[in-house]
């Protein structure tokens, strides 16, 4: 499925489409509802698919969402489900599925800079079925959250502690570590949403930056290679 993006006229759209791999064909859902957004979040739970926070400004980004459609593929339809007050407005929020039973919401960014809390969604149980009677519900305690693949590190092992900055960026971005000693020489590549490389370094410091000033502006991923050609760590960040 894709949809939720920005085209020159007349901005970001609400348009969906869903790919059959087997006709390697394109097909028009039904759009999401409600504000026109870009810079979404996804994610699945329960055999249903979730689509929320955004904005509906340019660049830079003046405007942030912090509501949620549920999309039910048999219905091909749409339902919207409002977060509590305390869940802010954001965009490039990161979700987590852990089975099909939990799922996180971790940071993302706001007006005032790169959020670091995390969120659970919680389900209520009744006679018929599981539902969910709003979609975020809960704060952890915790200033931050790290969510990491199983095999992230590396050579580098559990003591791996990368920071990307600033994020958002207007300008440029780097990457630093207190572990570079383990990734020196490793290859530093940035990624855009299309799985394009569009920049690439290697890692001979504590600190490597790339210059994006010419960049489009979108959403970024940067993704950092050992000399096997392996997947050390993955940051998404973006581009105002």
């Amino acid at each position: 499925y894709f949809g939720n993006m920005t085209t020159a006229v007349p901005g970001p759209d609400n348009r969906y489409w869903k790919y059959n791999k087997n006709t390697n064909t394109w097909t028009a859902i039904a759009g999401l509802p409600g504000q026109a957004r870009r810079i979404s979040s996804a994610f699945t739970y329960k055999n249903r698919a979730y689509v929320g926070c955004g904005t509906y400004s340019g660049s830079p980004v003046t405007s942030y969402l912090n509501d949620f459609y549920q999309y039910n593929t048999s219905t091909d339809t749409w339902v919207k489900f409002t977060s509590l007050n305390g869940f802010s407005p954001r965009i490039s929020c990161h979700f987590y599925s852990l089975g099909d039973t939990t799922v996180f919401a971790v940071g993302g960014a706001m007006e005032f800079g790169v959020n670091t809390d995390c969120w659970q969604l919680k389900a209520r149980h009744d006679t018929c079925d599981n539902y969910l009677d709003t979609t975020i519900v809960v704060v952890y305690d915790t200033v931050t959250m790290s969510v990491r693949p199983e095999n992230e590190g590396g050579d580098c092992g559990n003591s791996l502690k990368v920071k990307v900055f600033p994020n958002p960026t207007t300008t440029g971005i780097s990457i630093a570590s207190s572990s570079y000693g383990c990734l020196l020489n490793y290859d530093i590549i940035i990624i855009d949403q299309l799985g394009k490389v569009v920049d690439q370094k290697k890692i001979e410091s504590s600190v490597t930056t790339f210059d994006l000033f010419d960049y489009p502006r979108s959403v970024y991923f940067l993704k950092c290679i050992n000399t096997s050609g392996g997947t050390v760590f993955v940051r998404k960040f973006m581009l105002q």
